[in-house]
């Protein structure tokens, strides 16, 4: 059975890249490349891109989502601050601490001012933090 689950996983997420590389390709053609749904896709692209670990490709898409989201939404927007800390998470997974730190302070500034205490992405961000700093 655990081995079915893994192979459905694995599925899961091959099916999961393909459609989210299929919807970037059609938002660009129809919004252009800097367009909110261009944003989200290469952000969720490259979360699934780091459960395969292809870390080099999901960096990338986060820094794409992460520059056109500060262009669209502003640089406090909670948007931007998710992405901030989910590549600042991957960041802290290739070792690369500094940066991985600027950034998930960066996501809790924001998400600090926008947020209650409690909310989950708030505290996923300062857990992140923790552990970059551990």
């Amino acid at each position: 059975m655990r081995l079915r689950s893994r192979q459905s996983s694995t599925a899961s997420v091959g099916t999961s890249e393909a459609i989210y590389r299929r919807a970037l390709a059609v938002f660009e053609e129809c919004f252009g490349p800097v367009h909110y749904e261009v944003a989200a896709t290469l952000h969720n692209l490259a979360a699934v891109l780091v459960t395969k670990r292809n870390y080099q490709e999901a960096e990338e898409n986060y820094r794409r989502a992460l520059s056109i989201k500060e262009r669209l939404l502003g640089a406090d927007s909670p948007d931007v601050a998710l992405t901030c800390s989910n590549l600042g998470s991957l960041l802290n997974v290739l070792g690369r601490r500094s940066e991985s730190v600027s950034l998930l302070k960066s996501a809790i500034a924001i998400l600090e001012t926008r947020l209650t205490p409690a909310h989950p992405q708030l505290v996923l961000a300062r857990e992140n933090l923790r552990k970059a700093l551990s």
